[in-house]
């Protein structure tokens, strides 16, 4: 866990500076690692946020009058919307890489375990019947799923309401002077426009939310990888009952077989023996019949 961490510090940190301080700097080790195409592409939004003047503006309230201003309020805002998409991918991308490695291990470690396992059942029940040879295929150990994949998401954006102003327009109007005589009098007259307003969120905000979201987005992660362990677990046992029951069957089939042909070799004796017995049953009364005459 410490080490992802470092790697989403070594994402978020330089990109809050690079905001807070007007001037690009992602030079960290982990975002000089990254896809070209991602760092270019959060770079680039990093530049249109500058010029589009957040960093000195992050924080105020904006009422965007002219529609050149409520523009570049929309554009302020697609921007950041871009920078989280940005930093998702770029988030995703170095977490998975650690994710892959440390799981690669932990799948290893599971694969050793379950052979084991099975090593064991072997060995037991074959101190129960040798005679069986008893062995599991190992393809139970071919069970495990492709492992999760992080899902961070970010948010930056912020809501644009639609408000109004006053504006002083000055107006040319006829009146009548003392005399009676009309001439033109210019005044100001206040007339009701549109805005587009907005409260910029404070950089140190929208990094506060992020690790927030970061956060939730980790306890997603080690969620998902215990429910798989539980899963490839569950599978296992599955399999190797399915396995046990299909040995128990076969070795049933075999007993089934041998009590068959004992019955049929039971039955040929006694039909060989039966016709014997009797006639050494009718021997002897015949015996005991000539006795009985001699005296």
């Amino acid at each position: 866990r410490g080490v992802e961490q470092a790697v989403v510090k070594e994402i978020l940190t330089p990109t809050v500076e690079s905001l807070d301080t007007g001037k690009i700097c992602l030079d960290s080790k982990v975002l000089q690692a990254a896809d070209p195409d991602k760092l270019n592409l959060l770079e680039g939004v990093i530049r249109d946020l500058i010029d589009l003047e957040y960093p000195t503006k992050n924080g105020n309230k904006i009422e965007a009058r002219t529609e050149q201003e409520k523009k570049d309020l929309r554009k302020l805002n697609d921007k950041l919307n871009q920078l989280t998409s940005a930093l998702k991918g770029l988030m995703n991308e170095a977490v998975k890489q650690i994710l892959d490695r440390e799981m690669k291990g932990v799948v290893d470690g599971l694969k050793t375990l379950l052979d084991y396992y099975l090593s064991l059942l072997e060995e037991g029940m074959g101190n129960i019947a040798p005679n069986l040879a008893i062995s599991f295929s190992r393809s139970e150990l071919e069970i495990i799923d492709s492992i999760p994949e992080p899902k961070f998401k970010f948010e930056a954006g912020f809501a644009i309401i639609e408000g109004t102003w006053l504006e002083d327009v000055e107006v040319t109007e006829l009146k009548r002077t003392l005399f009676l005589f009309k001439r033109k009098v210019k005044t100001i007259k206040q007339e009701t426009r549109s805005s587009d307003n907005a409260q910029l969120p404070k950089i140190e905000d929208i990094n506060k939310h992020w690790l927030w979201q970061k956060n939730q987005a980790e306890i997603e992660i080690y969620s998902q990888v215990a429910d798989w362990f539980i899963c490839q677990m569950n599978k296992f046992i599955k399999k190797v009952e399915s396995s046990q029951k299909e040995i128990v069957d076969r070795y049933q089939e075999r007993l089934d077989k041998a009590y068959d042909q004992a019955q049929l070799s039971l039955q040929k004796d006694l039909s060989i023996w039966n016709p014997l017995h009797q006639e050494a049953k009718q021997l002897k009364e015949n015996i005991k019949k000539a006795g009985k005459v001699l005296r």
